[in-house]
């Protein structure tokens, strides 16, 4: 029988229960609830600066300003819907 892969927010209540860290599994419940886990703000996808950040909010759940506190800004390239 195959093991069934844990979901990020399984993984992350886990590691949570695991290391005794009650704010990790606060930031699995934002995760669940679509919110960011760093600010607890629900992003709106139009609030994206572009496609890349789009898609680091699909993996981490961090919002716009989340991310550019967190990386910067300088690395923006590509506005979504700009041909």
């Amino acid at each position: 029988m195959a093991l069934k892969k844990p979901t990020k927010v399984q993984f992350i209540r886990a590691v949570a229960e695991t290391l005794k860290q009650p704010e990790l599994g606060k930031m699995a419940d934002a995760l669940e609830r679509g919110d960011c886990p760093f600010c607890g703000k629900t992003p709106k996808l139009d609030e994206f600066a572009d496609e890349l950040s789009l898609k680091e909010y699909g993996i981490s759940g961090l919002c716009q300003d989340c991310q550019d506190n967190m990386f910067g800004k300088d690395d923006r390239t590509v506005k979504l819907g700009a041909k």
